[in-house]
């Protein structure tokens, strides 16, 4: 177990494109942190505005931010998250899009709970904001722990306040495919592992116009595909995770 007393690096990744609205704020939620033994590492997929430049300048004050970028455009989180993560060094990883947002508490708050309980995953509640960043108290309340039997029904592990043990994700990667960060949970989860709500606000999910979840069929077809190709689930189970799956999201995006 890890020394209580210990300030474990964590290794936060970054995926980036034409994000230059937004990644100045998320940057800056970064910095705010209290917790401040972290490294961001930020993996840009050729953006054609001006996300490099402010990354770079934010770089160039602070070596804990460090800007990676994909050789070609990939048109998916997948690769850029996946660089970022081959170039981590941290005991503990965090996952931050970059339009998205921590409240200042996040990594204190999380490694607290990693350390104590010796914990695999844990992760906390989040808020979904407007494109503006207005804020109205939509608050979506995470269960208080997750194993992989309900991931397969929902995947209710909020990316965006998730904290795992590097050690834990060790070679699992995202693979290019809808649905990325689901395959890639679940392959996670498949080791056995649990996660842990820490049970307090720590994120600020930016709802997006034209995010890849607003065309709903193509998402329930993803859904599908992960749950029989990916997981190899038989076709009636797989059945009823994606009505338990198509439930719970209504419920969620009435929220």
């Amino acid at each position: 177990m890890k020394d209580l007393n210990s300030n474990p690096l964590v290794s936060i990744i970054t995926p980036c494109y034409n994000a230059d609205k937004f990644i100045a704020e998320t940057i800056e939620s970064v910095l705010s942190q209290t917790y401040q033994n972290w490294e961001m590492l930020i993996c840009d997929d050729c953006s054609t505005d001006n996300s490099v430049e402010i990354i770079q300048a934010y770089a160039d004050k602070d070596s804990r931010i460090k800007l990676f970028k994909t050789p070609h455009n990939t048109g998916t989180p997948a690769e850029p998250r996946n660089i970022s993560l081959n170039n981590a060094k941290g005991y503990s990883v965090a996952f931050l899009d970059a339009d998205d947002q921590w409240l200042p508490n996040k990594l204190q708050t999380e490694i607290d709970l990693m350390l104590q309980g010796n914990y695999d995953i844990v992760f906390s509640n989040y808020e979904k904001i407007s494109w503006d960043g207005k804020r109205d108290n939509r608050v979506i309340v995470a269960p208080k722990t997750i194993i992989y039997s309900d991931m397969l029904k929902t995947c209710a592990l909020p990316c965006l306040t998730t904290m795992i043990k590097r050690d834990v994700v060790g070679d699992i990667r995202f693979k290019t495919m809808p649905k990325e960060d689901y395959a890639f949970w679940l392959k996670v989860f498949r080791q056995g592992v649990t996660a842990y709500n820490t049970n307090t606000l720590q994120g600020l999910y930016r709802l997006t116009p034209n995010s890849r979840s607003s065309n709903k069929f193509k998402l329930i077809s993803a859904q599908w595909n992960v749950l029989r190709d990916e997981e190899g689930l038989n076709f009636f189970y797989a059945l009823y995770c994606l009505f338990v799956f198509l439930v719970k999201g209504y419920i969620k995006y009435l929220k």
